[in-house]
This record gives C-alpha cells, sequence and structure tokens, in this order.
C-alpha cells in the first residue's frame, strides 16, 4: 500500500494506484458478487483467489474521475478520524458503480434492497 506496510502469505495485492477499482471492490455491488461467488472464511471474512479476481467482471472504463476522487476523499477523512461517518460517500460510490455496470432499477434492489431512490429517480441518473 502506500505506506509499504509488510504482509503476510494470506494477503492478496492488486498491484495499482486506480482509486476507481478500489472503490468498485469495495461497493455494494462487488460486495453482492463475492457474497455469491466466493468462499467464506471465519467471521465472514471472503478469500479471493487469484484465478477469481483475474475473471472478475469489471466495468469497461476503469478511469472515472468522480470515483477516484470519493475514494481519496474517503482514505483521506478514515485516516484523520477512523470512526468518521462516510456512509453519504459510500451511497455516492455505490450509485456510480450501479450505472458503470448498467443495472436496472430491479437489479439495483437485488443488490442493495434499501437502496434510497426510487425507480423513477434512478432512471433518470446518467451514466454518471
Amino acid at each position: 500500500d502506500e505506506k509499504q506496510f509488510y504482509t503476510n502469505q494470506k494477503t492478496f495485492i492488486i498491484p495499482a494506484t486506480n482509486k476507481t477499482l478500489l472503490a468498485i471492490l469495495n461497493s455494494k455491488t462487488a460486495t453482492w458478487l463475492f457474497s455469491h461467488l466466493l468462499s467464506k472464511l471465519q467471521n465472514g471474512y471472503f478469500e479471493p483467489s487469484a484465478l477469481f479476481m483475474k475473471k472478475f467482471p469489471l466495468p469497461k472504463n476503469l478511469d472515472n474521475q468522480q470515483l477516484d476522487e470519493i475514494a481519496q476523499q474517503v482514505l483521506v477523512l478514515k485516516e484523520q478520524d477512523p470512526c468518521t461517518d462516510i456512509h453519504d460517500l459510500e451511497n455516492k460510490i455505490d450509485l456510480i458503480v450501479h450505472k458503470l455496470y448498467q443495472l436496472t432499477y430491479d437489479e439495483v434492489l437485488v443488490v442493495d434492497p434499501a437502496f434510497p431512490l426510487s425507480k423513477e429517480e434512478y432512471e433518470k441518473l446518467s451514466a454518471l
């Protein structure tokens, strides 16, 4: 990572500085995919494998400036205060990721049953 921490053999490293990828992999959409495709470890943690991650479906454009900026905001805020509430920023990330994957409103409700927007509000939004 950016602070040059060491890790053990059970850590998977994605050698990229792309914050868009970080945001996508920490979104509700990715969490839903992980929950259906990956084995779980103790305490509900996922066990990704290199084989799975190579085939993980990613949006075509991983150069999303808006996602990059929001992910960077989250990192800065959490570094300043690990207990800070980032719920609004996480919701923004999730919305952008839903649109990047071109999910329909009904698909969004499968991924996130508590999704706060109505169908009309969601469909009016462009592909952020």
